[in-house]
């Protein structure tokens, strides 16, 4: 409002001085006689655009930056208190981490040594177990072995004579003492 109400002054006042300098012909502004009144309202013009500025404007502008800065100083202040509680729950988040990676850790060391030992333990089972088992089939072995030796003539004899019959076509007995004479005293 103080605006329009200076303007509004400066036409009044330049409108009476273009009026009378239009009755003499010519450009006024290079006529030497207003050289005088054009210094004087140029000085008052800017002497008036200087008061208004710098009592009106520029405390304004001053304000708004002292306001501004007060802000930003204020959210700077902020972030850092904001940028010190990240820092400090990233650290806890990491040292909740680790303790979880170390309990993690020891539980699974304590499951693998558990399981190892319980896989130990069925190893020697099963091991004593197929020994055992061995030791039972070497010794049925060797009673079949020493059956197998004392009838081996009773069961030889009828299977050689069989092989003599379809090899060539005729029937004999083989008597023991022809096979022990083959095989030998001591195996029969």
């Amino acid at each position: 409002m103080t605006a329009k109400v200076f303007l509004t002054l400066l036409s009044f006042l330049f409108a009476g001085n273009v009026n009378s300098a239009e009755g003499q012909g010519g450009m006024p502004q290079l006529n030497p006689e207003s050289f005088s009144s054009q210094l004087f309202w140029l000085f008052v013009f800017f002497l008036l655009l200087f008061l208004f500025l710098h009592y009106f404007f520029i405390p304004k502008i001053q304000k708004i930056k002292s306001k501004r800065d007060k802000t930003v100083e204020d959210f700077i202040i902020e972030t850092k208190k904001i940028n010190d509680s990240v820092e400090k729950i990233i650290k806890q988040i990491n040292n909740e981490l680790n303790e979880a990676k170390e309990s993690y850790d020891k539980q699974v060391k304590l499951a693998y040594e558990k399981n190892k030992s319980i896989f130990d333990k069925k190893i020697n089972e099963l091991n004593a177990s197929y020994e055992e088992k061995k030791n039972k089939l070497e010794d049925e072995l060797l009673v079949s072995k020493d059956k197998v030796i004392k009838n081996i003539s009773k069961i030889s004899l009828p299977l050689s004579d069989q092989l003599f019959e379809k090899i060539v076509g005729e029937k004999s007995l083989g008597k023991i003492e022809d096979f022990k004479k083959i095989v030998g005293e001591k195996n029969v």
